[in-house]
């Protein structure tokens, strides 16, 4: 940006460091994750394979990696096709671990230093962290990550909020959590029961099995 005192005078060092764009990924390729691929593990690798379905709803144990590699896997979608990602959380400190998350695989696999929040990179796309309690996540579109859903207390509307927010059938949704009870509006959601129960057309088809 223009700034009077900003040194000019002592040279174009000063000059040039001001004209650097923030949030600079326009030189990174495809190639260029392929160190962040190979340090992943076996299960993480099945979740990227399995990007090219439009809603994934998976149910996982405590601490194995998930909010990272999603983490991860956004970023790259953001920086190779340009596209917004949207992170639902429960907690604002939730959200915040996907921004921590990305921060430190740019600056560990890329030597980026990431800012902002939301984080808006060099290319136009815009990651945005958000909680459920927040009336703002309707208002953005993108791919969308709800983590932990099966610990919302509010599942159903956020549910609906998700929806709106990957209307369009170029977006993804993927929704991932450690379980809860049975009783909880998330739990037929996972089984498939409620998706069975939105249409009569859909009661008599088999839905995916755990196999």
């Amino acid at each position: 940006g223009r700034n009077e005192n900003s040194g000019n005078s002592k040279g174009d060092g000063k000059k040039s460091r001001g004209r650097k764009k923030k949030n600079n990924v326009d030189h990174l390729t495809g190639d260029d994750f392929a160190p962040w691929h190979n340090s992943l593990y076996a299960f993480q690798k099945v979740m990227r394979e399995n990007l090219h379905q439009r809603i994934r709803n998976i149910l996982k144990s405590r601490q194995i990696g998930a909010t990272y590699y999603f983490s991860g896997e956004a970023f790259e979608d953001a920086v190779i096709n340009g596209d917004d990602q949207i992170f639902l959380s429960a907690s604002r400190a939730q959200a915040e671990v996907f921004r921590t998350y990305i921060i430190r695989i740019a600056k560990e696999f890329f030597d980026l230093e990431l800012s902002g929040n939301p984080i808006v990179l060099s290319n136009g796309a815009t990651l945005r962290f958000l909680s459920t309690n927040g009336k703002t996540a309707q208002s953005y579109s993108g791919h969308l990550y709800t983590d932990e859903y099966f610990w919302i207390s509010r599942f159903e509307e956020v549910k609906k909020v998700s929806s709106a927010i990957a209307t369009h059938k170029h977006w993804r949704r993927t929704y991932f959590s450690t379980p809860s009870s049975k009783t909880h509006p998330a739990y037929t959601f996972w089984t498939g029961d409620a998706w069975k129960e939105g249409k009569d057309s859909r009661k008599n088809i088999e839905f995916p099995t755990f196999d």
